[in-house]
């Protein structure tokens, strides 16, 4: 099979390292590959963009719950994630001035410590498994020494539960074979810093969402998204569970839990 299953990656790509972390965890064989997205290979430019339809591969081991209601706050979670750890997270590595920085510092942290709240007592956020949240959130551990070196924030003395749920993940072999070194996204990301010469002050802005973004950025970030699997002859996507049927009830539970989580905010 794993002639038959390409994922095609990039190296800091938290997108891509959930996609190997829930293929480990599903126990499919595949054959990795690492792109250049500066000089795409001929096999990303054929799988991308999306003109038809994309199939659904049912797997083994599911990582959304079947209940609907702990479905839809799995699926919550996982957004908030990244809009709060990922978005923000940009903010502090790649910042527009020093009053930004100090203001995504705060927010990212008082980010991590509703997970912590949210995770509890838990061993993981989907209970005594790794589920979709733990898959969703993990990756970012991979930043923190980019977090500590520009932007003097060291996650392990502000959230150590955090930091001892970060350690009971990376005891999972699907999750510590599918993270690359922190040394190394790091030097990945200080090449990007490097490579933009200039400091960011100087970028003119465009919204992205709820958040300002240089625009240059913006670009490189969203070359970092790109990722794809080919299987056979039909391409398909990880990350969603069956129980399609219930996302209307889903979406329901996540507008209360939407405004549950504005009020503990």
């Amino acid at each position: 099979m794993a002639d038959e299953v390409v994922l095609l990656n990039s190296l800091a790509s938290p997108f891509g390292m959930r996609e190997r972390i829930t293929i480990a965890e599903k126990g499919i064989k595949y054959e990795p590959r690492d792109e250049d997205l500066k000089t795409k290979s001929s096999l990303l430019l054929q799988m991308n963009p999306v003109h038809k339809k994309v199939l659904d591969w049912f797997h083994t081991n599911p990582l959304l719950p079947s209940d609907p209601y702990q479905r839809a706050e799995a699926r919550f979670w996982a957004d908030y994630v990244d809009k709060k750890i990922y978005g923000v997270g940009k903010k502090i590595i790649f910042p527009s001035n020093g009053e930004e920085n100090e203001v995504a510092k705060k927010e990212f942290i008082e980010a991590l410590r509703l997970l912590e709240e949210q995770l509890g007592e838990k061993t993981y956020f989907g209970g005594n498994d790794l589920g979709f949240v733990d898959i969703a959130l993990i990756p970012f551990y991979t930043s923190f020494k980019d977090f500590e070196t520009f932007g003097s924030l060291n996650v392990e003395s502000e959230c150590p539960k955090f930091i001892a749920w970060v350690n009971r993940c990376l005891q999972k072999e699907s999750v510590a074979e599918s993270l690359p070194d922190q040394h190394k996204v790091h030097e990945f990301i200080a090449g990007i810093r490097k490579k933009l010469g200039i400091e960011l002050s100087r970028f003119r802005f465009e919204l992205n969402g709820h958040s300002k973004v240089p625009l240059v950025i913006l670009n490189v970030f969203s070359e970092y998204k790109v990722w794809e699997i080919k299987y056979s002859t039909s391409r398909f996507r990880l990350g969603e569970e069956k129980a399609l049927e219930g996302k209307r009830e889903d979406d329901s539970q996540r507008e209360n839990m939407e405004s549950e989580v504005r009020q503990r905010e």
